[in-house]
């Protein structure tokens, strides 16, 4: 049984990026993912199967030293299983499971910090004996009821269907909320739902992602001179996103920039029932390509009724890309580097783009504001932020 001081667990695309910084800070170190791969096995796979270029990637890390991650690939062959049988997979459960091995596998730690919904029972098991931080990576359910429920009586909203989290959620955010020590929240807006939910101030602890962009040659876009703006929406295509609304604003605006072109990435949840002229679709692509499209574009637009803090976003500024966005998507967008919007709704979004049409000027300021606003929000500063916070919980943290 391993005996380390820290142990994080975590299963998205953000766990490998926190538990490199981690291990570079913390001698006794160890990381859990469901899924670890060394960087010569997914380079080599990529390969042979191309189409799994970007699931793999996000498998990978080429700065974490193998022995500080710990994988249980076991719960991947559940699901692969699971779909191949076209049978429900529960992603609660497997948490549950992930929960059993690692609480077999090592003894209590002095602090663990584990993501949202995968928590629980990890928690529960080290009640009493260890430090328990909770890593919420988007804000709380019960937050996106209210804000679903106040967006229905929008009648931009009229018919839409909004994905409403179910009771095993619910509940199970909950008890996470209750369970833990500490909390760490990316954005003021995840802060905001939880301070919505009655949960203590002092368990909460800000801390925005970071992005550092891979090694590659830089483009440099088309000037824009007030026709054929080149727009970007990258991200899951849903309704939870603003896609409706996008689409709406944008159909409107071509009436009078009939040259502009809305590129979409990632993959479609929300179908719309027609897509209007001058969208084109990209589908899920791999982090590198979608890099190199972004450069090209004029302008990221993310009408977001409800994030955590968007990864894609942080991406989009370190690439000089400005950014319309909202409040609710938590990021790190002000006025020196794109537009907050006033409301969640087509009519803003509109609004913003015609003022970039009729003022070409601001995506030149928002370009160059966007470039050093993200030079604050590197992985290393992520990593330097998050070392201070679990030091400040815990001053013998080795």
């Amino acid at each position: 049984m391993k005996h380390p001081a820290l142990l994080s667990y975590g299963h998205n695309q953000l766990v490998l990026p926190q538990a490199a910084e981690l291990a570079r800070r913390f001698a006794s170190y160890q990381a859990v993912v469901p899924v670890y791969l060394q960087p010569a096995t997914a380079r080599r796979l990529s390969r042979w199967l191309p189409s799994l270029t970007g699931p793999l990637a996000r498998r990978t890390h080429p700065a974490i030293d193998p022995n500080r991650v710990r994988s249980y690939p076991r719960e991947l062959l559940y699901q692969f299983a699971a779909k191949l049988a076209r049978r429900p997979f529960s992603y609660f459960a497997s948490h549950d499971r992930m929960a059993a091995r690692i609480t077999r596998d090592f003894a209590p730690p002095r602090m663990v910090v584990a993501v949202d919904t995968g928590a629980e029972a990890l928690f529960k098991a080290w009640s009493g004996k260890t430090l328990r931080v909770l890593d919420l990576t988007i804000a709380t359910p019960q937050y996106r009821q209210k804000i679903y429920r106040a967006a229905e009586a929008d009648p931009e909203n009229l018919g839409i269907r909004f994905h409403y989290p179910g009771e095993w959620e619910l509940r199970r955010a909950a008890a996470e909320l209750a369970l833990a020590d500490a909390i760490l929240c990316p954005s003021q807006f995840v802060v905001d739902s939880c301070l919505d939910g009655g949960v203590p101030p002092s368990k909460l602890h800000l801390l925005p992602y970071g992005f550092d962009l891979p090694a590659m040659p830089k483009v440099t876009p088309d000037l824009f001179t007030g026709t054929g703006l080149q727009l970007v929406f990258a991200g899951t295509f849903c309704h939870r996103k603003g896609s409706h609304l996008l689409l709406q604003a944008f159909a409107r605006y071509r009436t009078r920039d009939p040259q502009a072109v809305l590129h979409v990435f990632g993959r479609i949840m929300d179908e719309p029932a027609a897509w209007p002229e001058g969208v084109i679709r990209h589908g899920h692509v791999p982090l590198s390509t979608l890099t190199e499209h972004l450069q090209r574009m004029h302008l990221m637009v993310f009408p977001t009724f409800f994030e955590g803090s968007s990864l894609v976003v942080y991406q989009a500024l370190a690439l000089g890309l400005p950014v319309i966005t909202t409040n609710n998507c938590g990021s790190v967008v002000d006025k020196t580097c794109g537009q907050i919007l006033p409301e969640v709704s087509a009519r803003a979004v509109e609004q913003a783009l015609e003022t970039v049409r009729l003022e070409p000027a601001r995506l030149w300021n928002w370009r160059q504001g966007a470039a050093t606003r993200a030079h604050g929000f590197t992985w290393t500063a992520y990593g330097d932020h998050l070392a201070a916070i679990l030091r400040r919980l815990d001053p013998e943290l080795a």
